[in-house]
Formats: structure tokens, C-alpha cells, sequence
């Protein structure tokens, strides 16, 4: 039974379902991170009660189903517009895994099985874009508040102002306060076009800056001059927040480094000393190894992946 896994299935058959296997998983994988970090976030910003309000009220949950957070993901990490290059990638990881597990295995059946981590990696591609673009969008929370506070000490209402800086963003902010100000012309309030998009860009220049409006807009005060001061705090921030993923991208290095070794070395293995690596893949007690060593792999990334959680916040 186990020599003859997956061979029950046509290899056209396998290929489709390991295939659909690895999109599933990693896209369930990279949702439940990305949910993890929205949460932390959350936490982080209970602080400002104002903002914080609409959360512990269960708002942040509206919507969020798997399918809305799996196309969050791919807002975020920048592939809006760029489906066709997504497509393209996930391709080439699937030809990728299989020639990997070819090369491992030395039969089409079984390299099959090694199309799962193709898309699994993509995934995870789009997960390290999207937390990439939390700090891009953390600046770009700066330059709004600085755009907006330009436009509101000009003269402008904070609605014109808003419909008019939206459009002078950059992506990936831009795709959400461009929704937001077409909200804003259809007659929904500013306030409530701003909070409605909390979930999703939950960080704390966006968060001051949906407080000022909130305050200025129910006591009065100089709008102009808090959003000012926000992009301030933004600008102080950046250094230290810059520090902070430098070390956060050396813990991911090393962690992709020392998970890749073994990988690399069953390869080189399978190519210069193919009679004694065959033991693994072609007996019981080969396959109860190669479990044992991709569980250890998979455990071991993982952990250096909690351990380098900090960063991602």
C-alpha cells in the first residue's frame, strides 16, 4: 500500500488534486495569519477608545468571510490589476514542485504530491507582500493626514478635501480611500466612510486620524492642525519602525536558510548519489523518514515563524 500511493489516481488526476490541495491549505494558511496580525493590531490599538469602540461592537467581523479575507490579501499585497502575473506564478510553482519532487522522487506518480507546496509558497509570497505593504500603508497613513491637513488649512471642507487627496495616494492605500471618498459623494457621512475601512487598514496613524475626524467633526477645533500633528507622529515613528523590520527580515532569513538545508541536501542526494537515497522513496521505512523530517521541517518554520511574529505587526 504505501509503494503504490498515489498511484490508484490517473497522474493528470493526482496532479489536479494536490494541486487544488496546496491552493486550499496555503490560502487557508495565509488568511489565518493575516486574521492573527489584524487581531493583534486590534489589541494594540484599544488604546484609543473612540476608535476602539466600533471594535469590541463585533464591526470588525462584518463581512469577513474566508473568501473577502483571501481577496484582502491580494489587495494588500499589491496584485490589484495583476491577476494575469498571479496566474503566471502560480503556474510556474506548480511546474516548480513538480520537477522538485521529480528530482527527489524519480517517478512522475509521486512528484505529483510536491505540487501542494507550490501554491502553499505563493501564498506565502502574498502574505510577506502584505505585511511588507502594512508598513507602505503605515507611511501612507503619514502623507494623508499631511495631504488632508494641506487641503483643510487651504480652506477646504473635510469632505472635498478627502475626495480630492484620495485620488493623489499610492497603491496600496489608495484602493481603499478611493472607495471610501465614492461612498463619501453618494452621501454616506465621512465618519462612517472612514470607520467602515478600520478593519482592513488597522494601524495607529489611521486610527488618530479616524479619531481627529471623528472629534473634529463632533466638537469643532482646528482639523488642520491634528492632522498635521499625526503626520508628525508618523514621520518620528518611521525610524524605529524600520529598525524594527530589519530585524525582522534577518529572523525570516535565517529561518528560510536553516529550513532549506535539509531540502537542498536530500536534492544533491538524489542527483550525485541516486543508489543511496533510493532507500526513501521506495521503501516503508524510507517514507516514515521522509514524514518524520518534512513534519521536523514544517514544526521548525512554524516556530521561527512565532518567534519572528513581532515583526510583522
Amino acid at each position: 500500500f504505501w509503494t503504490e500511493i498515489p498511484f490508484f489516481l490517473s497522474e493528470s488526476t493526482s496532479f489536479l488534486l494536490f494541486a487544488l490541495a496546496g491552493m486550499t491549505l496555503g490560502g487557508w494558511y495565509a488568511v489565518k495569519r493575516a486574521h492573527q496580525r489584524n487581531k493583534v493590531r486590534m489589541y494594540l490599538n484599544m488604546s484609543y477608545p473612540s476608535v476602539a469602540t466600533s471594535i469590541k461592537k463585533g464591526k470588525a467581523k462584518k463581512g469577513w468571510a474566508l473568501p473577502e479575507r483571501a481577496a484582502n490579501i491580494l489587495v494588500r499585497s499589491g496584485m490589484l490589476g495583476r491577476e494575469g502575473t498571479l496566474a503566471v506564478l502560480i503556474l510556474f510553482s506548480l511546474g516548480g514542485g513538480w520537477l522538485a519532487g521529480y528530482l527527489l522522487t524519480g517517478t512522475q506518480k509521486l512528484a505529483n504530491l510536491f505540487t501542494v507546496f507550490g501554491p502553499v509558497l505563493v501564498w506565502q509570497g502574498l502574505l510577506y507582500l502584505e505585511g511588507k505593504n502594512s508598513w507602505v500603508i503605515y507611511r501612507q497613513c503619514g502623507e494623508l493626514a499631511k495631504h488632508m491637513a494641506n487641503a483643510v488649512q487651504a480652506g477646504m471642507t473635510p469632505e472635498r478635501a478627502f475626495a480630492s487627496v484620495s485620488g493623489r495616494l499610492k497603491e496600496p492605500l489608495r484602493f481603499y480611500m478611493e472607495d471610501a471618498a465614492r461612498r463619501v459623494t453618494l452621501g454616506e457621512g465621512l465618519v462612517e466612510a472612514l470607520k467602515e475601512k478600520q478593519p482592513y487598514i488597522n494601524n495607529t496613524p489611521y486610527n488618530l486620524f479616524v479619531r481627529a475626524t471623528v472629534i473634529g467633526k463632533k466638537r469643532g477645533g482646528d482639523m488642520g492642525e491634528a492632522y498635521a500633528d499625526i503626520h508628525g507622529i508618523v514621520q518620528k515613528s518611521n525610524n524605529a519602525m524600520e529598525k524594527l523590520k530589519v530585524v525582522h527580515t534577518a529572523g525570516k532569513r535565517r529561518g528560510l536558510i536553516l529550513t532549506g538545508i535539509p531540502i537542498g541536501l536530500i536534492i544533491l542526494m538524489r542527483l550525485f548519489a541516486p543508489d543511496y537515497a533510493e532507500p526513501l522513496f521506495t521503501t516503508r521505512a524510507g517514507y516514515v523518514v521522509l514524514a518524520v523530517v518534512t513534519a521536523l521541517i514544517a514544526a521548525a518554520w512554524l516556530m521561527i515563524s512565532q518567534i519572528t511574529k513581532v515583526g510583522e505587526l
